[in-house]
């Protein structure tokens, strides 16, 4: 049996939600306190602390539900296409992103003491050891390294894209990538 969630509750949260998100639009999350998000919400301390304990949770709580779309939409994504066009993965983080842009640049903003990169990397990681397991099911320690090592490397590329660290746009950065994983670091430096 599902138990639905009493609609006062579901409307505060998405109240204090939306005062969290417009004060990541002009505030470090480390500088957002109860008091500015109870402000923005028009509550009171308690009532924000009757559904968080804190800014953090708040925080996790958004990561964990964005994470958990983005899983799902990994559902039936398929490896071999992200070996031959890596912004694949960049293009769905992007249509997320693009909902709500100035949110997530704070929570991408490389200051921000945020996880959600590393949570999508995290997740992006299991589902291509377990591809990978598939086409060579017993070489599962190099698998992992090889994923861990490709995934993370990609998000911490978007990530340095997304704050505008790099002078590419997404198509010449989406040819070098595609550069690395087929011809490896050493042949793209002799080529140049």
């Amino acid at each position: 049996m599902v138990v639905k969630a009493d609609r006062r509750v579901v409307k505060t949260k998405q109240i204090i939600r939306k005062a969290f998100a417009d004060l990541l639009v002009t505030k470090p999350i480390d500088e957002i306190t109860i008091t500015d998000i109870a402000n923005g919400a028009n509550i009171n301390r308690k009532t924000f602390y009757n559904h968080y304990s804190g800014v953090y949770q708040l925080l996790d709580e958004i990561e964990q539900e964005i994470v958990t779309a983005f899983a799902a939409d990994l559902a039936e994504f398929d490896f071999d296409q992200y070996l031959t066009n890596p912004t694949v993965i960049f293009k769905k983080i992007q249509a997320i992103v693009d909902q709500n842009y100035g949110f997530y640049k704070n929570l991408f903003a490389r200051s921000g003491d945020t996880n959600l990169l590393s949570k999508i990397a995290t997740v992006l990681s299991a589902k291509a050891v377990s591809f990978f397991e598939n086409k060579q099911p017993n070489d599962h320690a190099k698998i992992r390294v090889i994923a861990d090592y490709t995934i993370f490397g990609m998000m911490a590329v978007y990530q340095g894209w997304f704050n505008s660290d790099y002078q590419l746009n997404i198509d010449e950065l989406d040819q070098l990538l595609n550069q690395i994983l087929v011809n490896g670091i050493q042949r793209i430096i002799a080529e140049k």
